[in-house]
Order: C-alpha cells, then structure tokens, then sequence
C-alpha cells in the first residue's frame, strides 16, 4: 500500500475505474495518453516526477488484428509496430535513468504467439517476437 503507479492507457473512463478499483486509490496515477507516438510517450513521462525512483516498469501494451497475410492492412501493421515494438523501446529508453535511481526491473509481457504461429495472427505475432528479440540484445 505504500506502492505509487503510475499508469496509462487510451481511454480516460477505464483508467479512472481502474483507479477506484486499487487497494489504495490515492496511490495511483493515471495518464491518458497514446504511446504510439512521441507526445503521448512524452505525456506519460512529464507524469512522472523527475526524481521518481522507478522500482518496476510494466511493458503490456499491445495491439494486433487477426487477418490472414493477404488481407492484412499495412497501416495496421506500421501502428501494431509502433505500440508493440517502438513504444517500449522508447518508454524503457526514457524511464531508464528512473529505473536505475530505484534499482528497478523490466517486466516485459510477451504472447507464445511469437514463437509458435497460428493463421491469421501475422501482426502480433510479428510485432510481439520483434519486441522480444529487442530484449534479447
């Protein structure tokens, strides 16, 4: 219950009932913002005091259409790469010196997806063995 979160997702109504719904409501932070791109990246970082020290950061965030590889729209594509694999790349990059302060860790949550493909999960199969192979360096 000491614990502060700091979380964020697109959807202001869900984050707020996510709040209510904690042991301790005051404890926790929300931001909505988009991580796919820089200044919602930028947003949930400002939401986090400067001199935070970072003991966990959660890397969940994902998306990733079913289709099957004929009808996969590129632009879907171009987004699941942004949330799935440029997001957190960015988000670790900037929570790094936050992380280091606490002593922190990364929890990256991945899907069995990527390592054993099913028709028609392209996307976030691709998107998700990206994110893991990045992790691996």
């Amino acid at each position: 219950r000491t614990h502060r979160v700091l979380t964020c997702g697109r959807r202001l109504a869900v984050l707020r009932e996510t709040q209510r719904s904690a042991p301790c409501p005051a404890n926790v932070v929300t931001e909505a913002c988009d991580i796919s791109c820089a200044d919602g990246r930028g947003a949930l970082v400002a939401a986090l005091p400067a001199d935070a020290a970072v003991r966990l950061l959660v890397q969940n965030a994902a998306i990733g259409d079913p289709a099957p590889l004929g009808e996969l729209a590129v632009e879907h594509f171009e987004a699941a790469l942004r949330v799935n694999v440029v997001a957190p790349l960015a988000l670790f990059q900037a929570f790094l010196p936050h992380l280091r302060r606490g002593e922190g860790r990364v929890l990256h949550l991945g899907t069995s997806v990527a390592f054993h493909p099913q028709r028609g999960t392209a996307v976030y199969g691709v998107t998700k063995m990206a994110f893991h192979r990045l992790y691996e360096q």
